[in-house]
């Protein structure tokens, strides 16, 4: 048993956290965003004051100690509503605003929400949610006025000044009471609310140990209904001062970056990863002082990384850039962070060290967790939160299987596939395009273990490479080239072909190649598809006698052999 002794906490709230900031950052701009190529800006001060209003709103409006439901990307209006409702007693339900209708109206539904913010692009969605959700009162658009809505329907506007002509304000929270209700699918089965309380959150914003200067600039890219964007962004961003600047679009990304010189990140490995693209694109001749200041702006320092391990390989490429990345590791349920790496204290390839009001152990290879940052449970789900919840201790699931303990029959494939996060199981799907570094180079793609948590579990890097006429090696390697597919049809030799393709076996061998996307058999249906040269013939039998030339050689020399 390995454990950590975790700190004792006083009892904190959301609302105690937000007016200390606004008491020490008063006039520094809080948040900035764009409105077509014009950047606005609203301070600490002006911020508070719209909190204020809804919160005093939605007191006036009777939902006190409800559910209220958000749905719309990164907006100061959301950032202000979700604070509006949390430091209230409300609980307050981010919803995943690229779901379908469908899936949202079910969440509505199953959190009990009982009103919702919504964002103006979702408005198609507004009638099915006003005729399928029974619970719903009423709705505010976030925007300053709306035209043509149906009947309880009104702007974000309209509650707030309810609430600036009201003179009740609610008093707080209890430190217990839940302040969000956090949907997750995990990886498996149906999506659970996880029921975070005040303390929770505020207890994790005020263990991860982080300081920024007031007025740092942060660069928030990650759908802000996830747990990591905001708590890490935004609550922990709010508690040190920064501004926090509004990506509007993951395409317009890098662009951003150049507007808005962050200093601090926040972003998942494939963000990481999709950078480095670029910057390995470039001309080599370019001096890296000057690439990084075109592509990150000139300013960034850090990049916090979650949500699946980072190979440290792009750890050490962004350093020469002069960025530092920290791997962190955690999950909702959390709050979300369990351990993270500091600026003073890190190390590449690690998820750091527990946060101090964390404690953790083993328990037949699984992680557990207990701390003042645990939710208290899913939301009516009772048998989940049994299952998950036990003495205090969260079993997160995390169990390091190794993908041997599934030959061994240690494990089934489906407990293995069960702790792979969902970033690494995309990656699994997704592979890395033409000249992966992790494979031969010059070749097709690669697939299986392409991130470090997933070779962590004894995934393999698997090699593939284009086939159809003999191995294809775009890096000035040679290899030989082979008859294409219709010249092998016209021989009507099956035993030539098997010995054509036992000598590519051979040169797959050779450059370490797991898999050949060939032969080609598709069938020859028209006469003027531009492909017909890799596939063998119109005829299916004569295709698929050569295509078992292909199979049989390999089973014999090489033990397996799988046609595409």
């Amino acid at each position: 048993v390995v454990r950590r002794k975790v700190k004792e906490e006083k009892n904190m709230l959301i609302r105690d956290i937000l007016e200390e900031s606004v008491q020490k950052f008063g006039e520094v701009k809080a948040v900035k965003w764009l409105n077509r190529k014009e950047v606005l800006e609203r301070s600490y001060s002006e911020i508070l004051r719209n909190v204020i209003s809804t919160r005093k709103g939605l007191l006036a409006e009777d939902f006190a100690g409800k559910h209220i439901a958000l749905i719309g990307t990164s907006s100061v209006e959301w950032i202000e509503s979700y604070l509006g409702i949390i430091t209230g007693c409300i609980t307050a339900v981010p919803l995943d605003a690229a779901l379908p209708c469908e899936e949202l109206i079910d969440l509505i539904n199953r959190s009990d929400s009982e009103a919702l913010f919504l964002s103006p692009k979702h408005r198609p969605y507004l009638e099915a949610f006003l005729a399928n959700c029974p619970k719903l009162q009423k709705v505010w658009m976030l925007q300053e006025e709306v035209e043509d809505v149906p009947s309880g329907v009104y702007s974000i506007n309209e509650l707030r000044n309810t609430g600036i002509n009201a003179s009740a304000d609610v008093s707080c929270p209890s430190a217990e009471d839940i302040a969000t209700i956090i949907f997750t699918s995990g990886t498996t089965g149906k999506s659970k609310g996880v029921m975070l309380t005040q303390n929770n959150l505020a207890s994790n914003v005020e263990a991860v140990k982080i300081s920024a200067e007031p007025g740092t600039a942060m660069l928030s890219v990650l759908p802000i209904h996830h747990a990591f964007c905001l708590v890490m962004d935004w609550l922990k961003g709010f508690s040190q001062g920064a501004t926090i600047c509004i990506n509007d679009s993951l395409l317009h990304m890098v662009r951003n970056m150049s507007i808005f010189k962050p200093d601090i990140m926040l972003m998942v490995p494939m963000m990481i990863e999709t950078i480095y693209k670029r910057l390995a694109a470039a001309d080599p001749q370019i001096p890296k002082e000057v690439l990084a200041e075109k592509v990150f702006g000139g300013k960034l320092q850090t990049i916090f990384t979650g949500g699946a391990h980072l190979d440290p390989y792009y750890i050490d490429r962004f350093a020469e850039y002069g960025v530092q990345i920290l791997e962190g590791y955690g999950m909702s349920e959390c709050s979300p962070v369990i351990s993270n790496n500091t600026p003073e204290n890190h190390k590449p390839g690690s998820i750091g060290r527990p946060l101090e009001n964390m404690e953790i152990r083993f328990e037949n290879g699984e992680i557990l967790v207990k701390g003042t940052s645990v939710m208290k449970g899913y939301y009516q789900m009772p048998d989940e939160t049994a299952e998950t919840l036990k003495d205090g201790w969260l079993h997160t699931g995390d169990k390091g299987y190794k993908l041997v303990d599934v030959l061994d029959k240690k494990v089934s494939m489906e407990e293995f596939i069960a702790q792979i996060s969902e970033e690494d199981l995309i990656a699994i799907f997704r592979g890395e395009g033409m000249c992966s570094p992790k494979v031969t180079a010059g070749t097709a793609a690669a697939f299986g273990g392409v991130t470090d948590g997933l070779t962590a579990l004894g995934i393999p890097v698997g090699c593939c490479s284009d086939g159809p006429s003999g191995i294809r090696m775009d890096c000035g390697t040679k290899a030989f080239s082979l008859p294409n597919g219709t010249s092998f049809g016209c021989t009507f030799n099956v035993e030539l072909v098997g010995a054509l393709y036992e000598m590519t076996g051979k040169e797959l061998r050779l450059n370490k190649i797991d898999s050949l996307l060939g032969p080609g058999m598709n069938i020859h249906r028209n006469p003027l598809n531009g492909r017909n040269f890799e596939y063998i013939s119109e005829d299916p039998i004569l295709t698929g006698s050569s295509g078992e030339g292909y199979g049989e050689v390999w089973n014999r020399k090489y033990d397996k052999a799988f046609l595409w």
